[in-house]
Parts: C-alpha cells; structure tokens; sequence
C-alpha cells in the first residue's frame, strides 16, 4: 500500500504504530496559523485508505486561541468538515476514509482540501490574514501533477504590449504562465490587467487560480468576471482536475 502514497507527489515515510498496523506520515509543505505543519497521517484498513491527523489540528486551533470546549462552537468545527466529506471524531482526531474503491490520491486531495479551508477558517475567525503561501503550494502542486516533467518557474517575468513587464506566481515551460488570486476586487483586477497585455502580445496561455477556501461564492463570481481574459479555475476544481491525474498514475502503478 505504501506504493500508492508515492502518487501523492509528496514524501512519505513509515512510522511506528502501538498495534504494528504500518502506517505513513505524509511530509507536505503546508502550515497551519501557528506555523505548525499540517499532520497528515494514512494507514489502509481493510485496504481502504485512511487519512487522519492523530488530534494534532485541533491541538494546533487550541494554541492559536480558538477554544472549542464549549458544545455550540465544537458543532460548528464538525458541520463545516462534515460539508467537505471529512469526519471530526469524539478525541478530536480528523479522518476520511476513502469511500469504496475510490483512488488514493482523489481521497488525499479532499482531505488536504478540507485542512487547507480550515485553516483559512481559523485565520479569518482569529482576524488574521489567511495564508498565501499555502494557497500558492497547493497550486503548483496540481500543476506539477497536471504537467508532469514540465519545469515550473517561480516569479516568472514577461513582456507585454509596448515592453512593459509583467510578473506572474511561476510559469510552466515556455507556454503558460499562472498567478495565484485572492478572491478580492485588486488581485483580480491586476489579474485582467496583466492576462489582456500578455495574451494580446504573446502566443501564451494565461492561467489564473482563485482561492475558494472559505468563500466560494465569492471565488466563482470571479470567476465569471475574468473567464473572457485567461484559462481560469477556482482551488477546487483544479485540485479534482489533479486528482484525477492522480487516478491515472495510480492504475499505471498497478
């Protein structure tokens, strides 16, 4: 099983179980609000993946400050991950168990999607900024998953209509550029700005992501503003789109 962890696209390594049962835990280069890294652990029952976080994540909430002892707000943490298919147990731990045979990386993306909107929800209910370097990770993870070999070039500068240089997150080859957008009115007008004077100059495609962690009515409104500038997806429809990706690397392992 430890096989299939290698479609993840991060690292993995064995860790000791009290019953002997093997299980992994997955290395990403995400962190939560207090700078702790986002525990992600699988083991595979009954050859079904599991993914669970041992308590830690709500270890991590507590230390930010947000307290969960009283019954109201504790519901409130287990209806929004029950809203993403995710499961808050009684000791705090915070599992998904892949749902028959579903492959291991489309259930790994959902997890990791869950924790990646619970993070911008802690961040938003401490009044704290939400994180953009963990937005921007799990972008050019799907893309390195959707691109496969391709070299992905952060900060990447190009030249538009009359000289002028634009900058993007990374791009992808020589081909395709992407910025990472928050769903806001600046980010997305500075997306339209640099989209129309790249395109109309350069024979590139321009890709933008909109952040839907938390508000994703705002994100596909967006959305629909920018669809006539660029290539432009919100987070979660490009993280099923890599997930499928990874359902076809899965089968080549097989």
């Amino acid at each position: 099983m430890s096989l299939q962890l290698k479609t993840l696209g991060f690292d993995s390594y064995a860790v000791p179980t009290v019953d002997g049962t093997p299980a992994y835990e997955i290395d990403t280069p995400f962190s939560f609000i207090n700078d702790d890294s986002f525990y992600i652990f699988s083991e595979f029952p009954e050859g079904r993946a599991r993914f669970f976080d041992e308590g830690m994540t709500v270890h991590s909430m507590l230390a930010a400050g947000l307290d969960f002892r009283d019954g109201k707000k504790r519901n409130a943490l287990k209806m929004f991950l029950q809203k993403r298919g995710i499961s808050l147990l009684p000791d705090g731990e915070i599992e998904l168990i892949a749902a028959g045979t579903a492959p291991v990386y489309r259930t790994f993306a959902r997890y990791l999607k869950g924790l990646l909107d619970l993070d911008s929800w802690s961040r938003d209910n401490l009044k704290e900024q939400r994180s953009r370097g963990n937005f921007l990770e799990a972008v050019r993870h799907c893309y390195s998953r959707i691109y496969p070999g391709e070299e992905l070039l952060p900060k990447a500068r190009i030249k538009g209509l009359g000289g002028r240089e634009f900058r993007f997150d990374f791009a992808i080859g020589e081909s395709r550029v992407v910025d990472a957008l928050a769903p806001a009115r600046q980010d997305c007008a500075d997306f339209s700005l640099k989209a129309t004077a790249v395109r109309n100059h350069l024979d590139l495609e321009v890709d933008g992501v909109i952040d839907d962690t938390v508000d994703q009515n705002a994100a596909i409104e967006y959305q629909s503003i920018l669809a006539s500038v660029g290539n432009v997806a919100v987070l979660s429809d490009l993280m099923k789109k890599s997930a499928n990706m990874g359902t076809y690397e899965a089968k080549a392992l097989n």
